[in-house]
């Protein structure tokens, strides 16, 4: 459950770059299964070829409850975003973890995972290897889309490394807009970093188990509409709030 919502907290926004800087802002609706557990607030800044992402959110279903906040900085340019640092902050109902990534000429410089997880937790899982990293960007400036349409918006290539684990991403148009959102098809292919016989991914790689829609947020610039997750209670959904 703290991956799911560490992952699906990296939704971003984005606006045109201007010689001043600007900043926008959009709520999201948490739900699970249907049911309201909470939102999460998104905050893009952006100015002098440069861009900031802040989260800030909560939920809390039957007798859990958490919080995610989260930060990314980097350039911004007119062939897309190029991360300079991330960082997510998640406080669930055992512990905080907090994934912190840098990067450099193109690719994840230094990670750290605090606290270090324990040696069992990599038992089973693909390693982590150097050449994995190039051209790797975070999950954040992954959904970060300049494009002239929607068809645009939904065909995306990218590689992603989330602190945790690396991955490949694909979106592709599944439909055609409608009252200005997209739904994508959505590629995944595990590189490193995840279990062997993780069921979750056997489900991702199958195309099952992850719904993407995106919309554009002002001219040119495309981000998530909605994302869902599924799980063994119901799907997991991060949706905007009109």
């Amino acid at each position: 459950m703290i991956r799911q919502i560490s992952l699906a907290a990296s939704v971003a926004f984005a606006l045109p770059a201007s010689a001043e800087a600007t900043s926008t802002s959009a709520d999201y609706l948490i739900t699970i299964a249907g049911l309201e557990i909470g939102e999460i607030a998104v905050k893009y800044s952006e100015g002098d070829g440069s861009y900031t992402l802040d989260l800030d959110g909560g939920f809390r279903f039957l007798f859990i409850s958490g919080a995610a906040e989260g930060r990314v900085r980097g350039a911004k340019a007119e062939d897309g975003f190029t991360p300079a640092s991330y960082r997510l902050r998640f406080d669930g109902p055992t512990r905080e973890v907090i994934s912190d990534i840098s990067f450099k000429a193109g690719r994840p410089d230094a990670w750290s995972i605090m606290p270090e997880p324990k040696p069992e937790w990599f038992e089973d899982r693909i390693p982590l290897a150097e050449s994995d990293m190039p051209g790797s960007i975070d999950p954040v400036s992954a959904f970060l889309i300049l494009a002239t349409s929607a068809a645009e918006a939904c065909t995306r290539q990218q590689k992603v490394f989330s602190g945790f684990v690396r991955f490949d991403l694909t979106l592709t148009p599944g439909a055609p807009a409608a009252e200005g959102v997209i739904p994508c098809k959505v590629g995944y292919e595990p590189i490193s970093g995840h279990r062997v016989d993780s069921e979750g991914v056997a489900q991702l790689r199958a195309g099952q188990g992850l719904e993407v829609s995106m919309a554009e947020l002002a001219p040119g610039v495309w981000a998530p509409h909605y994302i869902g997750f599924g799980t063994r209670i119901g799907t997991l959904a991060f949706q905007r709030k009109k």
